[in-house]
């Protein structure tokens, strides 16, 4: 947390906002527009109606502007209060590393890597919303591991909550995380021993679920974040971000049909892990992102390594992180067009990584394979 503050109050307060994320900006302009609409400054209500059609729904907007409605205009103050809530992560991602693995010594090392890496700290530390989706998809997966072993209300409602305020953030997110979920239960927990009666009761309460998000509306939400012409409006994003920014890449790359997003895909994922790469560094913020990049490049190894051991003796228990990791990698290598959004967007799928990369150096020190099962650092 100290580090996190330390790292925004330096970043807002020598103007530098603009040149990490500009949408922290519109955030605070939306989020401060919409507090003034709130207290009955009906000028401002016309102009939020229009931008906030035009530009679709975001519960970032009401996010901040609940936190101004309390302590007034101060997005250095906004950003600390998300510094404060998502400097948990790292625990959340001890904790979900010893759920799977048993082993102290991994939990550490996940943990610690999730603090202190720059790109966690610097995308954390700002008024953005993907520190607050990463925060939510790890408290997701943390009660979705306890329900796999004891299923129980006091981890379902929390579980559920998270996963459901992820849906105004980041809307695809949501649906990948339902889809990891519900995956999860069907897979690994009713893959043990369960009775068809069983299966009917929970598929049943999964059923009831679907019926309470369609009464909620979540469906009309939906139909302005997905719509029947999804891969269109990715090759249109994607084209964007290739052309508009200094790192774009493949700018003439057709994802806008299945085939030919599945041709793009291997370099799409070469993009999303691996960038920026180090001849791309013709920018400051490519400079800055460079040594984080290079000690990405020396833990890969150790990343395929604990996902190959996860695979082999733990799959079971990281089901629910395979599904989404696997879902969130492929989307985002299919939309990213440039290494800036990627080194960015990837900090949502990083922490999974990194909780493999963790069992990965704990394997690694211990050749004996049954005594990382059996010992508790």
């Amino acid at each position: 947390l100290l580090v996190r503050l330390i790292v925004g109050a330096g970043i807002y307060y020598m103007g530098y906002i603009g040149f990490f994320a500009a949408d922290a900006d519109t955030y605070d302009v939306f989020g401060w527009m919409l507090t003034q609409y709130w207290a009955g400054n009906l000028h401002y209500g016309r102009w939020i109606v229009t931008h906030i059609s035009r530009l679709g729904f975001n519960g970032m907007y009401y996010w901040v502007a609940g936190i101004y409605t309390i302590i007034g205009h101060s997005p250095a103050t906004a950003a600390a209060i998300q510094c404060v809530i998502t400097s948990f992560t790292p625990v959340l991602v001890y904790r979900i590393c010893y759920r799977i693995y048993g082993s102290a010594k991994a939990a550490r090392y996940a943990a610690l890597l999730t603090a202190f890496l720059p790109s966690m700290v610097i995308w954390s530390c700002l008024l953005l919303k993907d520190a607050l989706v990463v925060f939510l998809v790890c408290v997701s997966v943390l009660f979705t591991l306890k329900v796999q072993q004891d299923l129980k209300l006091r981890y379902l409602i929390p579980g559920s909550a998270a996963m459901l305020l992820i849906f105004p953030l980041r809307g695809y997110v949501f649906y990948f995380v339902l889809l990891a979920v519900v995956g999860t239960l069907l897979l690994a927990r009713f893959g043990r021993t369960t009775t068809l009666s069983g299966y009917l009761t929970r598929l049943g309460g999964m059923t009831l679920v679907a019926v309470l998000l369609f009464a909620l509306g979540f469906d009309e939400i939906a139909k302005e974040q997905i719509n029947a012409r999804l891969l269109d409006q990715v090759q249109i994003s994607r084209m964007d971000l290739a052309r508009t920014a200094r790192t774009g890449f493949e700018a003439s790359a057709d994802v806008s049909t299945l085939r030919e997003a599945l041709k793009f895909l291997p370099r799409g994922l070469m993009y999303l892990l691996f960038a920026p790469f180090p001849w791309q560094t013709g920018s400051t913020r490519m400079m800055l992102a460079l040594p984080e990049t290079l000690i990405w490049y020396a833990l890969f190894p150790f990343c395929l390594l604990g996902l190959v051991y996860t695979a082999r003796k733990h799959l079971r228990d990281a089901m629910i992180i395979f599904l989404f990791v696997v879902q969130l990698t492929c989307f985002y290598a299919v939309f990213v067009g440039n290494a800036g959004t990627a080194h960015r967007q990837r900090t949502q799928v990083y922490v999974f990584y990194l909780v493999f990369t963790s069992a990965g150096l704990v394997y690694s020190r211990r050749r004996n394979r049954q005594i990382f099962g059996t010992i508790h650092d």
